[in-house]
C-alpha cells in the first residue's frame, strides 16, 4: 500500500522547470535527432511558467505537429501568450 501511495504522490507532483538555457539546449539536441516528444517535455514547463521564448516554441510545436498532434488553436494560444510579452517571432507567427 505504501508503495502505491508513494507512486501516486510522485505522479501528482508537478513538473518543475529547470534552467531554461540548459533545457533549451537539450530540447534543440532532442529535436535534431528526431525526439520531438522529449523536446516538448523540456519546453512545456517553462512555457507554463511564463517564459516567452518557451511559449513561442510551444506554439511552433503545436502549429507544426512536432511531438504533439497538430493543433492550430493551441498554437495560437501559446503564440499569443508569447506575443503579449513582446516576443516578435510569436507576433509574426500570429500575422502569417
Amino acid at each position: 500500500m505504501r508503495t502505491l501511495l508513494t507512486a501516486l504522490m510522485l505522479l501528482a507532483t508537478p513538473v518543475m522547470a529547470g534552467d531554461w538555457e540548459g533545457d533549451a539546449r537539450k530540447a534543440w539536441a532532442a529535436r535534431k535527432v528526431g525526439d520531438q516528444q522529449k523536446a516538448f517535455r523540456l519546453i512545456k514547463p517553462h512555457a507554463e511558467q511564463e517564459n516567452a521564448e518557451a511559449q513561442s516554441n510551444l506554439g511552433a510545436m503545436y502549429g507544426n505537429g512536432w511531438g504533439v498532434p497538430k493543433n492550430g488553436a493551441k498554437a495560437v494560444y501559446w503564440y499569443r501568450k508569447a506575443a503579449m510579452q513582446g516576443r516578435v517571432l510569436a507576433q509574426n507567427s500570429l500575422i502569417t
